[in-house]
């Protein structure tokens, strides 16, 4: 398997597009859970190789760790800036 760096754009709200109510669309949710599903099974195979790693190969994994970490906080924190309350409720009444 190939695997590519993690990029993450960030743009202006509605940078590109006209503000305008939106509902989320049926598959979304499936999609976001698939994509969740399918970074777990990537970081449970990097620590099964864990205990096998040399130290540098142990440092570089952790400082891409922490990288990942502070993207996906930094993305969670503005999708709860911009998401709209409508958008929230729908999550929420899905999730459960």
């Amino acid at each position: 398997m190939v695997y590519r760096p993690f990029i993450v754009d960030v743009v202006g709200v509605h940078q590109f597009c006209p503000i305008e109510e939106r509902s989320l669309p049926p598959d979304y949710l499936d999609i976001f859970k698939s994509k969740l599903a399918n970074l777990e099974k990537r970081v449970m195979m990097v620590e099964s190789f864990l205990p096998n790693m040399t130290s540098s190969h142990t440092r570089a994994v952790e400082t891409m760790v922490t990288q990942l970490t502070n993207c996906v906080n930094f993305l969670d924190h503005r999708l709860d800036e911009l998401v709209p309350q409508c958008w929230k409720s729908q999550i929420q009444s899905a999730a459960s």
